[in-house]
């Protein structure tokens, strides 16, 4: 029961961080609604309301990795879909493999719960 606990803090705590970061990353476009964060599973769903659009994007990150490398931090998705299946073609395309870096200012909240 603990173990389940603090797995929900800590995920709750990766996800307001990551939604902070992706929302200064797509604020052109739109912003993230919800972003749920499973260290357990890897996994990640998302909720993207874009702009001139009614209906809300889901994306589904299957599994990721977190790796640092020379003190810095990145994000690697190694699987990615989304309720578009044109937008899946491009994020397979765009995000799928690619390292993304982690703000310094959010690597020490990542670094406490990962």
């Amino acid at each position: 029961m603990f173990n389940q606990l603090f797995n929900t803090g800590k995920d709750l705590a990766v996800s307001l961080t990551l939604k902070k970061v992706i929302n200064m990353k797509i604020n052109k476009f739109g912003e993230v609604s919800k972003l749920d964060f499973n260290t357990t599973n890897k996994t990640i769903d998302i909720e993207v309301n874009l702009k001139g659009e009614e209906k809300v994007l889901n994306v589904f990150v299957d599994q990721y990795n977190i790796q640092e490398e020379n003190n810095k931090y990145y994000l690697i998705v190694d699987e990615i879909r989304s309720s578009k299946e044109w937008i899946s073609s491009l994020l397979k395309k765009y995000v799928n493999n690619e390292k993304f870096e982690l703000p310094n200012e959010y690597v020490k909240i990542l670094k406490a719960v990962i």
